[in-house]
């Protein structure tokens, strides 16, 4: 099947998933683009909808092995014009462009053990910090990212993009409100040996290599300008702050958030 026209249905649907945020949610839908993405959205299980390329643009034998995998009916093939008009890169667009589904939002997803290691973040709002938690996150083996309360659009493209197709790799589940949240981790409680839950604060708190991160533990990122909330503050069990020497005051959320998991990730190998 070829397509000539961006006024096709397809095309048209495509695009209004990379514009609306609601027509996302409606249909359960996003847009990737990039082969790295795509490819890693295959490999992880993720359904793919349709996958969109352009015969004469597709080169690399990742790109190739993609669309040799998939049923030939998912895969369409564009002229180039149209390539570019669905494309967030008209200058450079990439060799495959896919509409995937998205998961059901279930805490479920994120695996529950002695030893687990997941992320709570207060109503992210800027999808590059967004994205940069998923891809710390999927570096460094961490079992699952939770969003609790409003956030920003996980399946947006400018989240999608920054996760550089971590998203694909890491359970990311959302939950409404702090009560949610703490249901969950009565569950977890349940299940595990002991669980600690640590809010990471900019003060008055010990310093995070003082925490024991070697058991069961969700580390709590408050929001970018206001930090952890005191309702959530108050359903952790410590906090802890990352000892700073400079002028700084305080740290990006996504870069503190990579520090902290750096410190539970080096106290678990040191470990053994």
């Amino acid at each position: 099947m070829l397509i000539s026209s961006a006024t096709n249905p397809r095309i048209k649907h495509a695009r209004k998933l990379l514009r609306q945020r609601k027509f996302r949610e409606q249909h359960g839908e996003f847009v990737v683009e990039g082969v790295q993405a795509v490819a890693e959205a295959l490999a992880q299980g993720w359904r793919l909808r349709q996958v969109y390329y352009h015969d004469e643009s597709v080169r690399s034998e990742k790109a190739l092995q993609v669309l040799d995998e998939l049923d030939a009916h998912l895969c369409i093939e564009l002229t180039r014009p149209v390539l570019t008009r669905l494309s967030e890169r008209p200058d450079n667009p990439s060799e495959l462009i896919a509409v995937i589904a998205s998961p059901r939002d279930d805490l479920a997803r994120v695996p529950v053990s002695n030893d687990m290691l997941a992320v709570v973040l207060e109503e992210p709002r800027d999808p590059g910090n967004l994205g940069t938690v998923i891809r710390t996150a999927d570096a460094l083996g961490v079992g699952g990212v939770v969003l609790l309360g409003p956030t920003v659009d996980l399946y947006g493209p400018k989240t999608v993009r920054a996760t550089m197709g971590s998203l694909f790799a890491v359970p990311v589940a959302h939950v409404p409100d702090v009560d949610g949240l703490a249901g969950w981790i009565t569950r977890i409680r349940a299940e595990v040996e002991e669980l600690r839950v640590v809010a990471t604060v900019a003060r008055d708190a010990g310093a995070i290599h003082e925490q024991d991160f070697r058991g069961a533990t969700l580390v709590v990122v408050g929001n970018e300008r206001r930090g952890v909330s005191d309702e959530l503050r108050a359903a952790c069990d410590t906090a802890a702050t990352i000892p700073m020497s400079g002028s700084a005051e305080s740290l990006n959320s996504a870069v503190a958030t990579s520090i902290v998991l750096y410190e539970a990730c080096r106290q678990r190998a040191a470990r053994g």
